[in-house]
């Protein structure tokens, strides 16, 4: 028995070692790895194959060319390789070391149809009978696809475990073209099975900023809490709680955001809330939501929103919808379903609301009642539309506004439809169904009233009736003094009836008087026209301004297109000439051709000839010529004293199909004779030989050239050719040449009155490259020898020369160098010839005693160094002026020369509006005089210095820092001399009001006498002292005359009472009668009745205790004046005057 149990227990155990050795070939060798393949792929549901299957079971797996089809699912994969750990299993663990899957392209089935829940989800207790492991699991390119739809993955990396009842995600992250996502956490699968996940995100949405956010899960499985922030491109944080136990999922959550807006990138907003807030409670079969927010917009006024809205799966309830704008505030209410049909309702409501809170030109207050309702049913939308009212003010006038209409499909019907806005009215009823039956009417004494742009009054009605393609019009107009912003029309009168049907003639006549655009005449139009489709005349007349235009044309309709001529073209101008029609010309317009035979305006000598045709397919052509045009037609455009002499004729055709285009261009100009004056005043002329230009293009390619030649020698030759690049012609390419030379400065000296006796050459060989947008130019232009005389500068400028050089990095080198009087100056700079960086162009200007100005009144020498930035449209001018010698001596007016007063009036004074400069101007200039700078003028010799720096930007007054000093000198008034011991304007601000600090004196003996200016220049003040201190009577009298007061004269007297007036010294009419008392009168004063210029001084004396006499004279205006007052008792008192006023007054007073 013991044997038979030993051989059977040996048996056994040979047996197992064999299946353990079977087993042991079959999954650690790659032929039993194969073979064990080869017997699965029977036993998979569907079909399973691979390329090739490499590896073994134990110690790696490697599949590629993987490929699966079953159960509506198929699935390609380029590479499989797993790596594991057998011996993991010994302790009922199943343990993955790598996954790698590459190139995965996975199709999945549609959707199954919608199942009704069968009821809550129920969660059990889930454990494995090993536990679970896999430290890198990595697949590498991978497409889903269902149905039409597809979703790229790019990479997808996960580490992650399950062991006693827990899975742990400790790595998943998933990268996708558009979404890159990552994640980690941990999941019971017992009791209420817990879950702590976090997740960050991140997608970008084609031509919309990246999405990004972060947040966690945490909590039991079907009732887990959230907290979510989005972080990018704007804050939006939620929280709440979600109910998935129930048989549909549900959510209590709440959000708050921070600067929402759409779009949600560019310059551009739509819509933005700076803040908000949200709640939503519930489910798909029952919910609801509130909301508050912050809105404003591009058309939305800034306003403060809330609304409570319920629902369920078939549509909701807008139970309240509030926003405080406009200083006011809307109401909503209302329904809308969208099951079982699309349907709504809703009211609303407004109060307090003033448009002009947003649009400053729209004040008011407004209140509003509206309505809508309507479904969409199977002959489309039906609607009712109610405005109930809108009334209130606009703009200072009153305003009521009602609308009733109703849409039903194609179906149009306003019940009424009426406008008030203080007396101007707007009215509308009617309808579109089949057939227009719709009335109209405007009636306004003051369009303003209407919108604040226009103006004038109008008279307006009209009809629409008939088929709905092809209504008959009816309509008249009557209007005085219209205005549209810049345009004005005196008149319009106008009635209209067009029938397209032709049961009826069509007539049109339009008359409007006093055209203007911008302050500019255009005249009176008249448009009239009458007829049928199949034959009608038209006729257009501008009379009373530039140009005229007279017009008539005459056609019909012949079923395939407009046959017609034009019998009438006359149009004059000015400076263009008078043009007219030769001989009518026929036209043509229909759906597939297009004719228009030659049509010659002439103008003589000249005639210009025009025609052109159009056919579909084959394209378009067109021709012109122009013969013997007088270049004299030109004078209005060209300086005063040049006129121009010679013919000009030329040619152009064209033809194209589609984007394709072919064109040729010829002006020729045999002799151009340019006559002007020299200096002297006499006759002086240039001549230009064989002026031509020529231009071709042809599809992608375009080329120009131009020759000129003077008779004296010299002249211009160049093309120029554009290849289009790929974005258009603004990226074209350059090409060309050109050369030009002018011996002398004759050409010039024409067109620069400015420039006397111009002297020099003028030399350019350079060659075009790169593109538009970003030129080349090659090679080199100067003038040399230059030399002129500037009369309004009185110099003469010499040995000048100016070169430009291109080099092939598209920068232009300029240089550059004159003489003027004793000094020189020099000028060194670039420009780059770069659209996008604005073409900037810097020049460093540096010199030494350049003499700028040599008048009688002034000359000056300079040392300048500037440096100037050109960028788009910024200058900036930067640097210091020198200015080591400069004379400025101006004329003296005469001493009964007056200013002009304020309220005079010069009638026809020109005052051209001052043209504000494109260019953005920003200065740093510092000026400093030297020790030779030199004023005289107005009874004022000094000798200047000190230093100013001028600061200036747009937008900005220009500001001063500095101080400018009288080192020297003498003031000459009332024929004596003051010498100046100190003067200075010192700058800290605004360049026009300095601070003042100036002190003058006179010595007479021991006595020194003197004034002194403080404040600034719009606020002056000054005072006088003296040594020993006296009263400023005497000091002024000791200024003025050189003695004291008490031996002044009468006429002595006069001038210390006009230099007190003038001077503006402080404390004036103590001052005066403290002179007045001295020479014995018992009135003095200054008294003005406007202004400085009605200053007058004011002497008066009693001659008896009832009778007063005084005696006025102007001090800035010449005038005189002599008033007499007389009491006749207490209470009455007669008044006399004599002067620019005369009169007599009875005054009678009464005393409280």
């Amino acid at each position: 028995m013991k044997r038979l149990l030993a051989a059977g227990l040996a048996n056994l155990l040979l047996l197992l070692a064999l299946l353990l050795a079977a087993l042991g070939i079959i999954a650690g060798t790659e032929p039993g790895t194969r073979w064990l393949w080869r017997f699965a792929q029977p036993l998979v549901p569907g079909e399973l194959a691979a390329e090739r299957v490499g590896g073994t079971l134990l110690g790696g797996l490697r599949l590629e060319g993987l490929n699966y089809r079953g159960a509506g699912l198929e699935l390609t994969l380029g590479r499989l390789e797993l790596d594991w750990r057998p011996s993991a299993l010994t302790l009922r663990r199943l343990h993955v070391t790598r996954l790698a899957l590459e190139d995965l392209d996975l199709r999945l089935p549609p959707p199954a149809p919608d199942v009704p829940p069968a009821g809550a989800p129920v969660l059990a207790d889930l454990l494995l009978p090993l536990d679970l492991r896999v430290d890198q699991a990595r697949l590498e390119r991978a497409v889903i696809h269902r149905e039409a739809q597809s979703w790229p993955l790019d990479r997808v990396e996960l580490a992650a475990g399950f062991e006693g009842g827990v899975l742990r995600l400790e790595r998943l992250e998933a990268d996708a073209p558009e979404l890159a996502v990552r994640s980690s956490g941990s999941l019971a699968t017992t009791a209420e099975w817990p879950l702590e996940l976090t997740l960050e995100w991140r997608l970008k949405l084609p031509e919309q900023p990246e999405l990004a956010g972060a947040g966690t899960l945490s909590g039991p499985l079907l009732t887990p809490t959230l907290e979510h922030r989005l972080t990018a491109p704007f804050a939006l944080s939620t929280s709440g709680r979600l109910a998935l136990g129930g048989e549909a999922p549900a959510a209590e959550l709440s959000g708050r955001w921070e600067g929402l807006r759409w779009p949600l990138a560019g310059d551009a907003v739509t819509v933005a809330s700076a803040s908000g807030g949200y709640r939503f409670s519930g489910g798909a079969a029952q919910w609801s939501a509130s909301l508050e927010a912050a809105i404003t917009g591009a058309q939305i006024p800034p306003g403060q929103w809330s609304a409570e809205a319920r629902g369920d799966s078939t549509g909701l309830r807008l139970e309240a919808l509030r926003g405080g704008i406009l200083d006011g505030e809307l109401t909503a209410a209302g329904e809308l379903a969208w099951s079982p049909a699309p349907s709504w309702r809703v009211e609303l409501a407004g109060s307090g609301l003033d448009p002009g809170t947003r649009w400053p030109e729209w004040p008011g207050r407004l209140a509003l009642a509206g309505s809508s309702e309507g479904r969409l049913g199977e002959g489309g939308v039906e609607a009712q539309i109610r405005l109930e009212r809108l009334d209130g003010t606009l703009r200072g006038y009153p305003l009521e506004a009602q609308l009733a209409a109703g849409v039903a499909g194609e179906s149009v019907r306003v019940e009424r439809a009426t406008l008030r806005s203080g007396e101007t009215r707007i009215e509308a009823a009617g309808g579109l169904d089949r057939e227009w039956a719709l009335t109209w009417r405007v009636a306004s004494a003051n369009l303003a009233e209407l919108l604040p742009q226009l103006g004038g009054a109008l008279q307006a009605s009209g009809t629409l009736r008939g088929p709905r393609a092809a209504p008959r019009v009816q309509a008249s107009v009557h209007g005085e003094s219209l205005a549209l912003e810049g345009m004005r029309m005196a008149s319009l009168d106008g009635s209209v009836d067009l029938d397209p049907l032709d049961q009826a003639p069509s007539r049109l006549d339009l008359a409007a008087g006093g055209l203007a655009l911008d302050g500019e005449t255009i005249g009176n139009l008249r448009l009239a026209g009458e007829g049928r489709t199949t034959s009608h005349r038209l006729r257009l007349d501008l009379t009373g301004g530039e140009p005229t235009l007279a017009l008539a044309a005459s056609g019909g309709w012949n079923g395939k297109a407009w046959e017609g001529r034009l019998e009438r073209l006359d149009l004059a101008q000015q400076q263009a000439g008078a043009w007219t029609l030769e001989r009518p010309a026929a036209l043509s317009l229909g759906p597939a051709s297009a004719r228009g035979d030659t049509l010659c305006l002439a103008s003589a000598p000249a005639r210009f000839c025009v025609e052109g045709r159009w056919a579909r397919p084959s394209g378009w052509s067109a021709s012109g010529r122009l013969e013997q045009l007088p270049l004299e037609r030109l004078g209005p455009w060209l300086p005063e004293g040049v006129a121009v002499e010679g013919t000009a004729g030329g040619e152009v055709q064209a033809a194209g199909l589609g984007p394709a285009v072919k064109a040729d261009l010829r002006l020729a100009v045999p002799e151009t004779v340019v006559r002007y004056r020299d200096p002297d005043g006499k006759p002086a002329a240039v001549t230009l030989t064989g002026l031509n230009l020529s231009g071709a293009l042809e599809g992608s390619r375009a080329e120009a050239r131009l020759q000129a030649a003077l008779a004296g020698g010299g002249g211009v030759e160049s093309r120029l050719t554009l290849a289009r690049g790929a974005a258009g012609w603004g990226e074209a390419r350059l090409g060309g040449e050109a050369q030009l030379e002018l011996p002398d400065l004759e050409l010039v000296a024409a067109f620069a009155p400015g420039l006397e006796r111009p002297r020099g050459q003028v030399r350019a060989n350079l060659a075009f490259a790169g593109t538009v947008a970003a030129p080349r130019l090659q090679g080199e232009a100067a003038l040399t020898g230059f030399e002129a005389a500037i009369p309004p500068l009185g110099i003469r400028v010499s040995e000048g020369e100016l070169r430009a050089r291109g080099d092939e990095q598209g920068v232009i080198a300029l240089t550059g160098r004159a003489r003027s009087g004793p000094g020189a100056v020099s000028l060194d700079g670039r420009v780059v010839l770069d659209a996008q960086q604005g073409w900037p162009l810097r020049l460093q200007v540096r010199g030494k005693d350049f003499e700028a100005v040599n008048l009688p009144e002034a000359r000056a020498l300079v040392d300048p160094a500037l440096a100037l930035d050109l960028q788009g449209q910024r200058l900036q001018v930067s640097g210091e002026v020198a200015v080591p010698e400069a004379r400025i001596t101006l004329r003296e007016l005469p001493t009964s020369a007056v200013a002009v007063s304020d309220d005079v009036v010069v009638v026809d004074a020109e005052s051209p509006p001052a043209e504000r400069s494109p260019l953005a101007l920003f200065a740093d200039l510092t000026v400093r005089l030297g020790e030779k700078v030199t004023f005289t003028g107005f009874g004022l010799g000094a000798r200047l210095g000190g230093s100013l720096r001028v600061r200036e930007a747009p937008g900005q007054a220009p500001r001063g820092e500095g101080e400018l000093r009288i080192l020297e000198g003498r003031y000459k008034a009332y024929g004596q001399d003051l010498t100046i011991d100190r003067g200075r304007l010192i700058f800290a601000g605004p360049i026009d009001n300095p601070a003042l600090d100036l002190r003058a004196t006179r010595s007479v003996g021991d006595i020194v006498a003197g004034l002194q200016a403080t404040g600034t220049a719009q606020a002056s003040r000054v005072t006088l002292f003296s040594t020993p201190p006296m009263e400023d009577a005497e000091v002024l009298s000791y200024l003025l005359l050189g003695r004291p007061l008490n031996q002044a004269s009468g006429s002595d007297g006069q001038m210390l009472m006009g230099a007190v007036g003038a001077l503006g010294v402080s404390g004036g009419n103590l001052l005066a009668k403290q002179i007045g008392n001295t020479l014995g009168l018992d009135d003095v004063r200054v008294e003005s009745e406007s202004g400085l210029e009605s200053t007058s001084l004011v002497l008066g004396r009693y001659l008896s205790p009832k009778l007063y006499v005084s005696y006025g004279v102007g001090l800035f205006e010449p005038g005189t004046s002599v008033q007499m007052r007389y009491d006749l008792s207490r209470r009455f008192k007669l008044r006399a005057e004599s002067g620019t006023q005369s009169g007599m007054d009875i005054l009678y007073s009464i005393e409280k």
